[in-house]
């Protein structure tokens, strides 16, 4: 249950679908909830209530067991349908970012002077090519630490997978702090169309406070704009491609960082916002008092735009991100239905291990990238032995550690919690979870009423926008 300044609305879990009701009958939910009473009392009370009741919507159905659908399905895909490899190049970086997971500040390991050698690399693009079958292109990324310390390694990989690859599509992505960008370097990405991903916070004041070299006081931010620009003269066309991906430290001035993106020009196409991440974090985030307003502030312009009471132009280009999740989420993925299933899982994990997998440099396998190298949990095989299935099944229904509350909770189709968040001490622990059930629910129905209100106010997402939300009014 939950209002928008312009209605009241119910979202039925077992059907997917949002329903537009009015106050009377509103309030007579909401009390009911607040109560003991059966719901099958209110059918005779009220004809909104009976009406909905008789086209199904209201029931007690429940998922009866916590099951993903992909269970049964993982040692084939495993085998066949592989469609990306994250190798890590280097456990070494140039910076000492004071947000990263392997600064100290997180249950992981920390950054220390190892690399992987060619043949172990070779060994993981082998596997890749061996049990992708099914799938028509592959993709190799590489990772760090900074993967440009390893620049040769990633020269003679790519040489390699070219070689072998007969014509396949394959593509390549790299995520970089680009201080070590020159000009042989951007030649060689531009050749191979690499994907490029560089990591810039915002102004110099800001970038500089937490993305630090590990043996210099000088300004990161200037060295990144310096190569940004080489970039920029070399192949202009190119620049445009690349991915910015922005960190947000919640103890920074948000508006300050939003000005800089909407002013620098060369920045303004591919913006990646997140922020620091609290999963595995050893300390409580601190925040500045004004971050979440401005925060707000920003997410509410961006919807004033949407229904033509502002212009795009004043509104930020790195939370547009926003807007494209509620309308993928809530419109274009949200399919109707009659019930939920007999079995099922709620919406967080993805299938670990089968589309995409990481490599350390010891060539053992994670889920991915962001989880803790330190864990057991979230190791998953090696390139010698190929995945540990039983594992994975674990890990893909890591919501049977918490299977009543997850039952039973209306938010169950939107979960984004995969098992990360479940990680602790080695193992997949309820306790974790639920830690995070809230913050889940809240966001889910925040969500929820920005899409109602923006749907109050005829924005179209689509031709199909008026089916989207029922009204029983």
């Amino acid at each position: 249950m939950f209002q928008t300044l312009g209605g009241c609305y119910l979202y039925d879990v077992n059907k997917n679908i949002i329903i537009n009701i009015d106050n009377s009958t509103y309030s007579i939910l909401l009390s009911y909830q607040k109560s003991s009473y059966d719901i099958d009392s209110l059918y005779s009370n009220n004809s909104v209530i009976k009406k909905l009741m008789d086209n199904g919507f209201l029931s007690s159905k429940r998922i009866s067991k916590i099951f993903h659908p992909s269970t049964d399905k993982l040692s084939y895909m495993f085998k066949n349908n592989l469609q990306m490899i994250t190798l890590q190049v280097t456990q070494n970086c140039n910076l000492r970012c004071k947000y990263c997971v392997y600064s100290g500040g997180y249950n992981n390991r920390h950054h220390i002077e190892r690399k992987m050698d060619f043949d172990m690399a070779k060994r993981g693009i082998d596997f890749l090519l061996s049990h992708s079958q099914n799938s028509s292109s592959i993709t190799v990324a590489f990772y760090g630490g900074e993967p440009f310390l390893e620049f040769d390694l990633i020269k003679k990989c790519i040489g390699y997978i070219e070689s072998i690859s007969h014509g396949r599509k394959t593509g390549f992505t790299i995520t970089t702090n680009a201080t070590l960008l020159n000009e042989e370097i951007i030649r060689f990405i531009v050749k191979h169309d690499i994907s490029l991903t560089i990591s810039l916070d915002g102004p110099k004041h800001i970038h500089d406070k937490n993305r630090k070299y590990s043996n210099s006081k000088e300004s990161t931010y200037d060295k990144i704009i310096d190569n940004v620009n080489k970039i920029k003269k070399m192949y202009p066309e190119y620049l445009e491609k690349v991915l910015f991906n922005v960190v947000l430290d919640p103890e920074n001035d948000i508006s300050c960082v939003n000005d800089f993106f909407m002013n620098y020009e060369a920045l303004l196409k591919n913006i990646n916002v997140s922020s620091i991440t609290d999963t595995y974090l050893k300390k409580d985030l601190k925040y500045n008092e004004n971050f979440k307003m401005n925060f707000d502030y920003e997410i509410f312009k961006q919807l004033l735009s949407k229904v033509g009471k502002l212009k795009a132009d004043n509104t930020s280009k790195m939370l547009y991100k926003h807007y494209q999740i509620i309308a993928r989420v809530f419109h274009e993925n949200r399919q109707m239905c009659y019930e939920l299933p007999k079995y099922g899982h709620p919406g967080g994990p993805c299938i670990p291990g089968a589309l995409r997998r990481f490599m350390d440099v010891d060539g053992n396998f994670y889920t991915c990238e962001r989880v803790s190298e330190s864990s057991e949990v979230m190791k998953i095989g090696d390139v010698n032995i190929g995945i540990d299935v039983d594992k994975c099944k674990k890990i893909l229904n890591v919501a049977t550690t918490t299977e009543f509350q997850c039952k039973n909770c209306w938010a169950f189709r939107f979960c984004h919690l995969c098992a990360a968040y479940s990680d602790k001490n080695n193992e997949l622990s309820a306790e974790a979870r639920l830690s995070q059930c809230n913050n889940v629910k809240y966001e889910v129905e925040k969500q929820l009423i920005e899409y109602c209100t923006l749907y109050e106010f005829n924005h179209d997402f689509d031709e199909e926008s008026n089916t989207r939300i029922l009204s029983y009014n």
